[in-house]
């Protein structure tokens, strides 16, 4: 068997208490379940995939999942440590508004230019109606209106959306921001 992990370094977990919007006992909670579940503290894709299959199993989470990973992934060595982990973890279930805004906006920027194209956002919005196990008849039709979403976030009408215009769409629309102060595992 691998190495064996039993508790997070001091150090490690000073720091995270300070990154992250966790306290020190969830900390260690979270890293003991992490580490049973990757005992040499890597997470890979696959399993990161097979994890999103058990929590959709009526739709296919595989693209879904894979972009979600690579926004976890940020050193991009292909596997999450623990701190990439829970630092995304964080931001998504207790970050702030801001946080959690900049944090979408990542996701959608799939090529890391720093701007959504129209293609990045259908193909964000086609792997969730995939996950969701959304029949072709509900993603034809969500075509036009994702263009006409784009239209309106592109503000400038450059073709492309910057984390500005993201950032501002987002805070005009009250269904978003609403969801956004949504906070999990309290």
């Amino acid at each position: 068997m691998g190495k064996k992990f039993s508790k997070i370094r001091k150090d490690e977990l000073k720091d995270l208490e300070k990154s992250t919007h966790f306290n020190r006992k969830e900390i260690n909670e979270w890293y003991e379940n992490y580490i049973r579940e990757c005992p040499d503290g890597k997470l890979h894709k696959k399993e990161f995939q097979k994890m999103y299959t058990q929590f959709f199993p009526e739709g296919n989470s595989t693209q879904f999942s894979e972009i979600i990973f690579d926004v976890f992934d940020e050193n991009k060595d292909g596997y999450l440590n623990f701190r990439e982990f829970i630092l995304s973890l964080s931001i998504i279930s207790r970050g702030t508004s801001e946080e959690k805004l900049d944090w979408a906006f990542s996701m959608y920027d799939l090529n890391r230019d720093n701007y959504i194209t129209q293609k990045e956002m259908m193909s964000i919005i086609m792997a969730i109606y995939d996950m969701l196990g959304h029949g072709n008849k509900e993603r034809k039709n969500s075509q036009d209106k994702i263009k006409i979403l784009f239209r309106d976030i592109d503000t400038n009408k450059d073709g492309k959306i910057s984390k500005e215009e993201f950032i501002k769409f987002c805070r005009n629309d009250p269904s978003i921001m609403e969801t956004l102060s949504l906070n999990f595992f309290n």
